[in-house]
């Protein structure tokens, strides 16, 4: 898989080195582990690292900074867009400890959002989106989320995360 770097300047780059370069040890491992053990047969082309700016407005309009388009996976590894990104549906609703997770996203749970997007590659989604179960996006987002949190987060970040979610 090609590593790609579309930043706008030097700066930017330099800026999100060493993150990258975290992330990319730490990819190397699950991807292992999703080819052992999860049917991971092709990878993508490339993963795009990038700003959240040039994912959401240049790359695609998906509003989303992580997703995978024509094989591609683009990502923007800026904490603090993805804490923004996570915390802007809350602004108004009273959900303190969702907010303050939130608020404090760390490294690793970023983490899991690059680990999910390499997950949507794994021949165990089949139907790829279409046929005749049109819900089984559902599934197959719930399983890049489960799989990436469960084989990447310590039992302690992933039953925080977990926990989370069923008092949400």
């Amino acid at each position: 898989m090609k590593q790609i770097f579309a930043f706008e300047n030097i700066e930017d780059y330099e800026k999100y080195q060493n993150i990258i370069e975290r992330f990319n040890e730490k990819l190397k491992n699950y991807q292992v582990e999703l080819e052992r053990n999860y049917a991971l047969r092709d990878l993508p082309k490339a993963i795009v690292w990038t700003t959240e700016e040039l994912a959401t407005t240049v790359f695609s309009n998906v509003p989303i900074p992580a997703y995978i388009n024509k094989n591609i996976m683009y990502i923007t590894p800026d904490i603090y867009d993805w804490r923004n990104f996570f915390n802007q549906p809350l602004k108004g609703l009273q959900l303190p400890k969702i907010k303050a997770f939130y608020e404090n996203l760390s490294e690793n749970h970023l983490f899991t959002i690059v680990a999910h997007e390499l997950t949507h590659h794994s021949d165990l989604f089949v139907d790829e989106f279409d046929g005749e179960r049109e819900d089984s996006i559902w599934f197959e987002e719930g399983m890049c989320d489960y799989l990436s949190r469960k084989l990447t987060l310590s039992d302690r970040e992933f039953h925080k995360i977990q926990k989370l979610n069923r008092n949400w």
